[in-house]
């Protein structure tokens, strides 16, 4: 007998099924998709840049230029990876990306370029 599960969705039930049984829990799964494999880095840089486009538009500019210097300092043996990155390298490439924002007519916001500068550096130093 075949079994239909009420509440889902049941193009899946004939064709596919030939293919890969399919149980309910599987198919609102993204990562259980038949046709897709799974590349765990490329999700976690897709999911990564999703999130940063629900930033406000204010962030959303200063994170442009976070990303800039991150990129220039994106070397190996760079203070950016180091074990216990130094306090004052941080303020410096604050200062720095402050200074960038004023020249391209940006507010002057240190508090949340360092936030984002730290959160920007934590996502490069966890992502392989």
């Amino acid at each position: 007998m075949k079994r239909v599960f009420r509440g889902y969705p049941q193009a899946l039930s004939a064709a596919s099924m030939d293919a890969q049984r399919l149980m309910p829990y599987m198919v609102y799964r993204r990562d259980s998709r038949i046709s897709e494999p799974v590349d765990e880095r490329k999700r976690r840089v897709q999911e990564a840049e999703y999130l940063k486009g629900l930033y406000p538009l204010k962030a959303r500019k200063h994170q442009c230029l976070v990303e800039e210097v991150c990129d220039r300092l994106d070397y190996a043996g760079s203070p950016m990876y180091d074990e216990f990155p130094d306090r004052e390298f941080l303020y410096r490439t604050r200062d720095q990306i402050v200074r960038n924002a004023l020249e391209r007519g940006l507010e002057r916001e240190p508090e949340l370029t360092q936030v984002l500068l730290i959160n920007e550096m934590n996502r490069r130093r966890l992502l392989p």
